[in-house]
């Protein structure tokens, strides 16, 4: 009887942290779950486009990517990363995000700065 007593005693500390950290502007789970996405979709992207272009190019084109792909195909992009290589399909994927205008005029302004 005492182990769930003390398991309750140290749950709801935690709780109430959680509880006072949300309150206090903590990203909402939504929020949480794309940027989870993002960082997995960019783990796929960055070295795809690192290993074509230049260093100090990859990373401003790489966002331009991210920023210009819908929200399925960022799921889509992401789930590659558990993957141990780009499927052809990913790679053809992030190739037609990146022949958009929106993604060339991002690329543009990034890379002209």
């Amino acid at each position: 009887m005492k182990a769930p007593v003390l398991l309750i005693g140290l749950i709801v500390p935690l709780l109430a942290g959680c509880m006072q950290a949300a309150g206090r502007g903590a990203a909402p789970p939504a929020v949480v779950a794309e940027e989870a996405t993002k960082a997995a979709a960019r783990s796929v992207v960055a070295p795809l486009v690192a290993a074509q272009v230049p260093e100090t190019e990859a990373d401003a084109l790489t966002n331009c990517i991210l920023d210009n792909v819908t929200p399925s195909e960022l799921t889509s992009i992401a789930a590659a990363a558990s993957a141990p290589s780009v499927d052809p399909a990913t790679a053809n994927l992030i190739s037609g995000v990146l022949a958009r205008p929106e993604t060339i005029s991002c690329a543009t302004v990034a890379l002209t700065k």
